[in-house]
């Protein structure tokens, strides 16, 4: 089966839950994404609202729940994935979508990063480029 990779921007809709589970460090939120149009009357107005489960492992979605938070306007790509599950004895399914990567939308606020320098990220041992004074300068 191939699988859908789909985009979605929005809205985290309460703050991500961080669980570690038998398969490893697990991070779900939901993301909120609506429309707004201009109505027969030019004024905005607000379209439906679809909500978006989204779960993303591992240090991606450590790296998520350390970033987001509630009402943190994202961007969340990944797979969409059907979930089949059983309550009371009735089985159930819902789509939620598998985080590849994500990141904060910088549509409605402005960046603030800092890059890292050699004096707070070593480099690492197996790094080809890091010069070890054996080598001549290219």
């Amino acid at each position: 089966m191939t699988a859908i990779t789909v985009t979605i921007v929005g809205n985290v809709a309460r703050d991500p839950e961080l669980k570690t589970t038998s398969g490893g460090t697990l991070c779900a939120f939901t993301v909120a994404s609506g429309e707004r149009y201009r109505g027969d009357d030019g004024q905005w107005a607000d379209g439906p609202v679809s909500w978006v489960r989204c779960c993303a492992w591992g240090d991606l979605g450590e790296h998520i729940a350390e970033a987001f938070a509630k009402g943190t306007r994202v961007v969340v790509t990944g797979t969409l994935r059907q979930r089949e599950y059983e309550v009371g004895g009735a089985k159930r399914s819902s789509w939620e979508v598998n985080v590849t990567d994500a990141g904060r939308s910088l549509k409605f606020a402005a960046p603030k990063a800092a890059k890292a320098t050699r004096a707070t990220v070593p480099p690492s041992k197996d790094d080809p480029w890091q010069d070890d004074g054996d080598r001549p300068p290219f």
